[in-house]
């Protein structure tokens, strides 16, 4: 996924920026992940297990495909709900995006849901 911010007619890409981030909790998220995959595309459901991110529970969210393209919050974190001052439980994931990047969110969204993809 391209992962780039438009402002205005130039486009900045973040790539850069966010490799040399360091996300503590990501970073445990994604090396559990890993491991449960173990060469596979993805891990079984039942295989999935919150304590295996417990340092980073409050931060993650989990998206419900409902459509094509189109994602509900299943489950989110405390970090996200005092972020946006609500529960966001249940609320559309392009809800967190402003209209005019809804387009492309979607077609990322549908990529992930059909193909091995992280975002």
């Amino acid at each position: 996924m391209n992962i780039d911010y438009f402002k205005g007619d130039k486009v900045i890409s973040l790539r850069p920026r966010r490799q040399k981030a360091h996300f503590p909790a990501l970073s445990q998220v994604e090396a559990y992940w890993e491991g449960l995959r173990n060469g596979r595309p993805m891990p079984a459901r039942a295989e999935v297990d919150p304590r295996g991110i417990s340092d980073a529970l409050e931060y993650a969210f989990v998206r419900e495909k409902i459509a094509p393209g189109m994602a509900r919050l299943r489950v989110a974190g405390h970090h996200l709900n005092d972020l946006l001052g609500m529960e966001v439980r249940g609320m559309p994931f392009s809800a967190l995006f402003l209209p005019e990047a809804r387009g492309k969110l979607q077609e990322a969204m549908e990529t992930a849901f059909t193909a091995p993809a992280s975002m």
